[in-house]
């Protein structure tokens, strides 16, 4: 479970050098509302990153940095294009140290940025976490990040027992990078893969590097609907990879749900109140019938617009996902549901 979550057990470096940098987290929620946190950072020396001496040390820093850096750039009335050296210097070095860019990743707000309340209890139970460093201080915020701290902790322990299983039924090696190269080759000349794949590939690019290049590992010495399709004659082997997909696209189901409820419906109800508070709308509440279904048709394109992590439109390419989740099932009744 190491692999995929380091838990920081504290919140200070052992080195008394970097108390600069957690003096400037301690107070992150009170500096960005009183809007003097670009002034302190400002004033703040470049740190060495040469104290930094254990992972979770290099990881922690690299956490904070990125709770700095974004806080600097949104903190203030209008967007700061350019961040100081003393962010920028230590940040380039310990994201290079570490394979991830320079920028708040999953890893930054959530793998790397918890503890465990008891540490004789799992890291899998949300009542048993918290988070080490928020923009806001609200409790809704630590929750976005511990949901996926927990899933993940909860999934870890699996990864060993799957790659013992494909161990044990790899048929040549030679021949599966053969076709991986062979994959390759054939995009190259102009089959470009689909959007959505080129946007999840992307998101590689924003994982630690022993996370990106696991996967990459995978790809080339693992094709599980290959080996499926070549055995279709096995009906328990068919069944159970209909059934993992369709559990996968339960989740995504359940995922389209959260995001409809605690986005869509929120941005939805946020606008409307920001409307509600304009002179205009307190001066008259008057309703044109000719216009109402227009409105709502005009909020269902809103809906469409919403984005997601890199700029994606969020529900459709949510529902892309999941649609293309089902599609590579071998017998009918998984496609159905």
């Amino acid at each position: 479970m190491d692999f995929f979550l380091l838990i920081y057990r504290s919140n200070d470096f052992p080195d008394p050098y970097y108390n600069k940098w957690e003096a400037i987290i301690a107070n992150l929620q009170g500096l960005i509302l009183s809007k003097r946190l670009r002034g302190v950072i400002d004033r703040l020396p470049v740190l060495s990153t040469a104290g930094l001496e254990h992972d979770s040390e290099w990881r922690r820093a690299y956490s904070l940095l990125c709770f700095m850096a974004h806080s600097y750039i949104w903190g203030g009335d209008s967007p700061e294009e350019n961040l100081p050296p003393s962010i920028t210097v230590p940040l380039l070095h310990i994201s290079n140290y570490l394979e991830v860019p320079p920028v708040a990743t999953y890893a930054a707000v959530c793998l790397w940025n918890f503890k465990p309340l008891f540490a004789d209890e799992n890291v899998d139970n949300l009542e048993n976490l918290a988070t080490l460093t928020t923009f806001t201080g609200s409790i809704d915020e630590s929750w976005f990040y511990l949901v996926s701290v927990a899933i993940e902790a909860r999934a870890a322990p699996v990864l060993p027992s799957c790659l013992q299983q494909l161990s044990g039924s790899h048929r040549n090696i030679a021949q599966l990078v053969k076709k991986k190269d062979a994959a390759s080759e054939s995009e190259a000349e102009g089959s470009a893969p689909r959007t959505k794949h080129n946007f999840l590939l992307e998101m590689r690019k924003y994982m630690p590097g022993a996370h990106r290049r696991f996967l990459e590992d995978m790809t080339v010495v693992a094709n599980i609907r290959d080996y499926v399709e070549a055995h279709t004659d096995n009906h328990e082997l068919c069944l159970a990879y209909d059934a993992c997909l369709a559990m996968l696209r339960t989740f995504r189901d359940k995922h389209i749900a959260i995001v409809t409820r605690y986005i869509v419906i929120k941005s939805r109800e946020t606008r409307s109140h920001s409307r509600s508070m304009s002179p205009e709308a307190t001066r008259s509440r008057k309703v044109d019938i000719a216009t109402a279904s227009r409105g709502r048709g005009d909020d269902e394109e809103k809906r469409r617009k919403l984005k997601g992590t890199g700029g994606t439109a969020l529900i459709p390419f949510l529902k892309q996902a999941r649609d293309e989740t089902g599609e590579p099932t071998i017998d009918s009744w998984a496609r159905r549901l």
